[in-house]
């Protein structure tokens, strides 16, 4: 019952001072994809070229093209399913949610499909490849396999950022008293959206990993809330506790229980004890 009662509280209280989950589910999708992509992106720095360590770095890029093909298949059947769906009901203030939608996760159908069928081709070099094969073959197999271990990860951070970016639309065309925070904070997604858009996988990954580092800062204030929304959360924390203490101290004065009257009582149940033994 009190798991019950506190899981009610809470949802009240998020009712109450109108927090938006959807905006933090979305925000926290986007920081995952990128920060994934990051430390892939970090992983590749260390390729220098091939020499001696050749059979571990032929070894590693089987593993990373396995793990990105793995990753794109599921990625396609995710889409189809998506694109099957009703768009969200909460994004159909706006009037080109649709068709941009549409056409995002068309794009996003056609690309993967295409990183598939190269990646596919990279792994059918790769098993070919022995750890003694010629450097130049085999360098030019690993730098055609890293920007498609890539690729997938950022379709799906795209994907993300436009629909973070409708959602924030969306709010801040129902919400009138916070057009200021709406305005800062579509600046910030925009400006992470349009990024994302113009970084291509190819560059060299010391750019790549200073841009994602960039996107990274930029998306943490994605996070914040409408200020009515951490007003209301600071009432609630501050006022909720001191409430319940009142009445704690009500009931306390009003139910108080002294030691003299603690011994009486004992008393009184040894008696009644007793009693019910006869």
């Amino acid at each position: 019952m009190g798991s019950a009662l506190a899981s009610f509280v809470t949802g009240v209280l998020i009712v109450f001072t109108m927090f938006d989950e959807t905006q933090v589910t979305k925000v926290d999708k986007i920081q995952g994809s990128v920060r994934e992509m990051r430390s892939i992106v970090q992983y590749w720095k260390g390729y220098q070229g091939l020499g001696s360590t050749n059979k571990e770095w032929l070894e590693n890029t089987k593993t990373k093209t396995a793990e990105a093909l793995t990753e794109s298949k599921e990625y396609i059947t995710y889409l189809g399913k998506e694109s099957l769906k009703e768009p969200d009901k909460a994004n159909r203030i706006l009037t080109t949610y649709p068709d941009q939608r549409k056409n995002m996760l068309s794009n996003a159908l056609l690309t993967t499909q295409a990183t598939v069928n190269e990646l596919e081709q990279v792994q059918s070099l790769l098993v070919k490849l022995v750890p003694r094969a010629q450097d130049s073959l085999m360098n030019a197999t690993v730098i055609k396999a890293i920007p498609l271990t890539l690729e997938t990860k950022l379709v799906k951070a795209r994907m993300y950022s436009f629909e973070l970016w409708s959602h924030l639309e969306a709010k801040s065309l129902e919400t009138k008293n916070s057009r200021e925070h709406y305005d800062v904070i579509m600046q910030d997604i925009s400006g992470v959206n349009n990024r994302l858009v113009s970084m291509n996988t190819s560059s060299p990954m010391v750019l790549l990993d200073n841009e994602l580092g960039a996107i990274e800062t930029k998306i943490v204030p994605l996070t914040q809330q409408t200020p009515y929304t951490l007003l209301m959360m600071r009432v609630v924390e501050i006022g909720l506790p001191l409430l319940l203490s009142i009445f704690s101290i009500f009931f306390v004065l009003k139910y108080s229980l002294t030691e003299k009257r603690s011994h009486e009582i004992k008393d009184l149940l040894r008696q009644r004890n007793l009693t019910n033994d006869k």
